[in-house]
């Protein structure tokens, strides 16, 4: 039996190394095979190797962007996160990630922009 997840725990660690540009952290929070999408279903990265690659680029380009969590809702496996974009502590833009947790890691991520 597989052992119980924390699944706040998992995205906070998620959310600390996206702050952080922590790639191989931030990388070993998502499935192997992870998809996320731009809503309504558009396909944006699968896989870590794309996931990781993309983060970098978008950190070197943006080396103070962040991100804050200002609301977050669990429903069992999926869990629902307001977001606010920072760049350089100011707010950006905003939007909404739907994850779906599976073996204790982010299997799928929907972006609402």
């Amino acid at each position: 039996m597989e052992p119980e997840c924390d699944i706040a725990a998992l995205l906070d660690a998620h959310i600390a190394a996206w702050n952080a540009h922590d790639a191989p952290a931030f990388v070993a929070t998502f499935d192997p095979a992870a998809e996320l999408y731009r809503h309504p279903g558009e396909l944006q990265l699968r896989g870590r190797e794309q996931i990781g690659a993309h983060f970098l680029q978008l950190w070197a380009k943006q080396p103070k962007f962040s991100v804050r969590v200002n609301r977050r809702t669990q429903l069992e496996t999926h869990v629902v996160d307001e977001e606010s974009l920072l760049l350089d502590g100011q707010e950006v833009a905003r939007d909404v990630a739907v994850y779906r947790i599976e073996s204790c890691l982010i299997r799928r991520v929907d972006t609402v922009e």
